[in-house]
């Protein structure tokens, strides 16, 4: 295949849809970027800058909709952080030229590949994604038709809680475990009524416009009817939204029964639900951000954040102008989903003596990256085994320049009792992401050693003593696990020592609820926010 053809059809189609379509993406302009995507995919990135320069240069600025579609192409083309603020700002500062649902749909389609892609993560992105939901908020709150005003604090009945998460699947899903669990503290251990609402709102297809590669949240259908969650040994009461959330009459609706219900305390589970920051308004909302190791883009009273506060996070509270007393530091306490199963490494083809080196990911297609390739194909051996567990479509396009490295290789695919895996290998390893803190967990759960970069939730779980600072060193640090068995031995009882603390949600829950309790009175008696 020609790239160059493909990127000369590219700029043609842009050049004729300027002037006959306008602010209109064809399905021509689609089929001709995805070709260009998937044509550039991979070559020099000298050459890739050129094709990125060429497609800029030709974008019109005058129509939103398809500058919106021709940035998210470029995005996929190179991941290039400074285009990535452009292209947040220009959203922002066209928002008029979108309904409200559109605007969210793209705010999350954002901060999708602001999470998937560790290069396009900084603080000046996360201001101004934080800054583009404050602003979203604030036009929410225009358009529903409850009056937002503030719950007095002697109308409300501290022993009722509503949690407000944005997504509820299954079991296996973290943030769904994350939900239940802190239902499940509040009615046993704070014995509160308990309403769970799962409003589907984690990337909504409200609103969708036409943008390269959008991610769309996964849904339970089946969720609409039920009216108990069981989990360990209780039913939580239960309501899911229809799957057209942010829906403005739905939020009428939701915000009238709760403000009638008037409850003491309001947690949000993930921080960008529409619904939570609404009621943030009436009932001071606390947020369980589902990344400990960031501050959440919420504008929910409190937040909790898996780990001390540094310089970085209070120039972007300062640049917010939100208080550092809103953030509640905490560890992030995560739940097991009980081990179903035993299972050799005879059945899942791995040789029984091979030292056993696992990464773990539902999103292995974007955070196994050619520099993390290159990792582990310099430090393979005999003797060792790679086994990648979860979501990866593109392992066979991925291996291809690495024939050494797949043949100690194994692709395991997904599955639903990840204990059992985590029983039969000996270390996990770690690309550069913002996402894994669970599974990093359940492996030093199962004594298994944890290596990762200093970056993203898995570094905040582990701890220092499991993290190195780049990928030369994570090859030195496989090398002394893999032929120093009192070193391994010393830290896989380590890891068990760690879980203790990361699994301990009853005690740190109930510890947070009671410091959120203080900062309120606090804030009352010395009349600050």
């Amino acid at each position: 295949m020609s790239f160059g053809y493909d990127v000369s059809d590219a700029l043609n189609i842009i050049r004729k849809d300027n002037e006959i379509y306008k602010d209109y993406v064809s399905a021509a302009t689609c089929a001709a970027a995805d070709k260009m995507v998937r044509a550039v995919n991979g070559i020099f990135e000298e050459i890739k800058d050129s094709v990125f320069q060429l497609v800029k240069k030709e974008l019109s600025f005058q129509y939103p909709h398809v500058s919106v579609w021709w940035y998210s192409v470029l995005i996929a083309i190179k991941k290039d952080e400074d285009t990535f603020l452009e292209f947040i700002t220009y959203v922002r500062s066209h928002a008029e030229s979108f309904s409200v649902n559109t605007q969210y749909f793209l705010f999350y389609q954002l901060k999708s590949l602001k999470f998937k892609f560790s290069m396009l993560d900084n603080e000046n992105t996360t201001v101004a994604l934080w800054k583009f939901f404050e602003e979203l908020s604030e036009r929410y709150a225009k358009e529903v038709h409850v009056s937002l005003e503030e719950i007095p604090e002697d109308k409300r009945d501290y022993g009722k809680a509503v949690v407000i998460t944005e997504q509820f699947i299954s079991m296996a899903h973290g943030p769904t475990k994350t939900a239940s669990d802190r239902c499940k503290i509040l009615m046993t251990e704070m014995k509160k009524d308990v309403i769970l609402i799962n409003t589907a709102e984690v990337l909504s297809f409200v609103g969708e416009i036409p943008f390269y590669n959008a991610v769309q949240g996964s849904y339970m259908q089946a969720g609409r009817s039920v009216r108990e969650q069981p989990w360990k040994g209780i039913k939580i009461p239960y309501m899911q939204c229809e799957n057209n959330m942010p829906d403005i009459k739905t939020l009428d609706l939701l915000l009238e029964q709760i403000k009638e219900v008037a409850p003491g305390y309001v947690i949000t589970i993930g921080g960008n639900s529409i619904l939570a920051n609404l009621v943030n308004r009436m009932v001071p909302v606390l947020a369980v951000g589902l990344c400990p190791s960031a501050l959440a883009m919420t504008v929910t009273k409190y937040q909790l954040l898996g780990r001390s506060l540094d310089d970085r996070d209070k120039a972007m509270l300062a640049e917010m102008g939100i208080s550092e007393n809103r953030i509640i530091e905490s560890v992030f306490t995560s739940s097991l989903k009980p081990q179903e199963e035993h299972i050799s490494r005879e059945e899942l083809h791995i040789p029984q003596k091979d030292f056993f080196i696992i990464v773990v990911g539902a999103r292995l297609d974007d955070e196994v990256t050619p520099e993390f390739l290159d990792m582990l194909d310099g430090v393979m051996e005999d003797g060792m085994h790679l086994g990648f567990l979860g979501n990866f479509q593109r392992f066979e396009l991925s291996m291809k320049n690495y024939p050494r490295l797949k043949r100690h290789t194994t692709n395991l695919g997904f599955t639903n009792d990840i204990l059992s895996r985590f029983e039969v290998c000996d270390l996990y390893i770690n690309p550069k992401r913002a996402g894994g803190g669970t599974s990093c967990v359940e492996a030093m759960y199962k004594g298994v050693p944890v290596v990762t970069l200093p970056y993203g939730d898995v570094a905040v779980n582990a701890g220092k003593e499991f993290c190195v600072d780049t990928y030369t060193d994570m090859q030195k640090k496989i090398i002394e696990y893999y032929t120093n068995p009192d070193y391994y031995k010393e830290m896989s009882e380590k890891a068990v020592q760690r879980t203790k603390l990361l699994l301990n949600s009853e005690g740190e829950f109930v510890r947070v609820m009671t410091e959120m309790d203080k900062r309120e009175r606090d804030c009352k008696e010395n009349g600050y926010a």
